[in-house]
């Protein structure tokens, strides 16, 4: 499994302070398995799916015999609790409240649903001040290449270094370009924007087409 963006902040961010998770996404976005990842940090854990007959049950009945789920006579003994589509049953944010005010201490306690997992619609709601809502997007190029999440302040260097090369480049070209002799690239199409860049170049802009690398004819990528 590879490992998810979201995974560190939800780590340091919520269940470290002490606070519950919401995961929520569209179906099939990989909140159950991000969850399982997650689990592997703790020393006791629990995962309880609302669509599990048994669990219903309980939840319906008693929702704090989730504490039977565990053992807290254990000291120094992580804990987690995750709850797989609850926000289907009725009065959810109020049971679960409960939950968190009786066991808050003692274990943590991850939410993950659809995307109709809105808990933050009511101003007043009583859940306000006790979790961190995360919202999980599919993978990204970079997620899957670097297994990791540029923060908002690293992005915009990146952006801003990305930047400030492209305009470095077309400034080396466009003095250059009117000392060079000839211009050699390797399509029609290439010449042709060339030249409206710069028509004075157009005596200068030559064609010569260049075989195609052999790694790539053997990697299908021709």
């Amino acid at each position: 499994m590879k490992k998810r963006y979201l995974e560190p902040y939800i780590q340091n961010l919520s269940l470290k302070r002490n606070k519950m998770a919401f995961i929520s996404g569209p179906r099939q976005i990989g909140k159950t398995t991000l969850s399982k990842m997650i689990m592997k940090h703790f020393d006791q854990v629990s995962y309880q799916n609302w669509d599990e007959t048994t669990f219903r049950k309980m939840w319906t009945k008693s929702p704090n015999q989730v504490e039977n789920l565990f053992d807290l006579t254990l000291k120094n003994k992580s804990r987690l609790l995750v709850l797989d589509e609850i926000h289907k049953s009725k009065s959810w944010k109020q049971k679960l409240k409960g939950i968190y005010d009786h066991l808050g201490d003692s274990l943590s306690i991850l939410v993950t649903g659809s995307a109709r997992l809105n808990v933050y619609n009511n101003g007043g709601d009583s859940l306000m001040g006790r979790y961190l809502h995360f919202r999980l997007h599919p993978f990204t190029v970079g997620e899957k290449l670097t297994h990791s999440c540029s923060s908002p302040t690293d992005f915009h260097k990146n952006v801003f270094s990305y930047s400030l090369k492209i305009l470095l480049m077309r400034l080396i070209f466009r003095i250059n370009i009117f000392w060079v002799k000839s211009i050699i690239v390797q399509t029609n199409n290439m010449k042709e924007l060339l030249i409206n860049k710069h028509p004075t170049c157009f005596n200068k802009i030559f064609v010569i087409n260049q075989p195609v690398p052999t790694w790539l004819i053997n990697n299908n990528l021709k």
